[in-house]
C-alpha cells in the first residue's frame, strides 16, 4: 500500500510538472541567482511544454540564463541564441502578455551588451508599467511584487520609469 501511495505521488508530481503550470517556474526564475539556481530553473523549464506562449517564454528565459553556466564559449552562445529565439517566439505569439514581456525585459537587462539583445527594454518596461497602472495585472500578487522589485534593482530603467513603479509599491 505504501508503494502504491508513493507511486501515485510520483505520478501526480510528473503530471503537474508537465501541465503547463507556471507557478513553480515563477518561483524558480526568481531563485535563479546562483549557478545551482540557474541549473534547477533550466531543468524544470525543459520539462515544461512549449505549446503555450507563457511556458515557452519561461523555457526561453531559462535557456538564455543557462548560457551563464555553460562551459565553452560556443555552448554559451548556443544556449543564449536558443533562449532568445524561444522568448521572441513567445512574445510574437502573445504580445499583450505582461509576464512574457517581463521575462524578455529581465533577460535583456541582464544580457551582456556584446550580445546586442537590449532593443526592447524601453518598450517592455513601458508596457509592463502601463499594465500595472491600468490594473491589467495585479501589483499585489507575489509574482508582480518580485517583478517590480527586480525591475527597480535591475539598473535597466530610467528615473521616470522607476518613479512610476515606486508609486505601485
Amino acid at each position: 500500500m505504501k508503494r502504491w501511495f508513493l507511486l501515485c505521488l510520483a505520478i501526480m508530481a510528473c503530471l503537474s510538472a508537465r501541465s503547463g503550470g507556471t507557478g513553480s517556474l515563477q518561483e524558480l526564475f526568481f531563485n535563479a541567482g546562483t549557478d545551482a539556481g540557474i541549473r534547477k530553473f533550466y531543468q524544470a523549464a525543459q520539462g515544461a511544454g512549449d505549446s503555450q506562449a507563457l511556458t515557452r517564454a519561461y523555457k526561453g528565459a531559462a535557456t538564455a540564463m543557462y548560457a551563464g553556466v555553460a562551459s565553452s564559449v560556443a555552448d554559451k552562445l548556443s544556449y543564449f541564441r536558443a533562449g532568445r529565439k524561444l522568448l521572441e517566439s513567445a512574445v510574437q505569439q502573445d504580445p499583450d502578455h505582461a509576464e512574457i514581456r517581463f521575462l524578455r525585459l529581465a533577460v535583456q537587462v541582464k544580457a551582456p551588451g556584446i550580445l546586442g539583445y537590449s532593443g526592447d527594454i524601453r518598450t517592455d518596461a513601458d508596457f509592463i508599467i502601463r499594465a500595472l497602472e491600468q490594473g491589467r495585472v495585479s501589483s499585489g500578487t507575489a509574482f508582480w511584487k518580485q517583478a517590480v522589485s527586480f525591475m527597480l534593482g535591475s539598473g535597466g530603467l530610467t528615473a521616470a520609469e522607476k518613479q512610476r513603479l515606486q508609486k505601485m509599491q
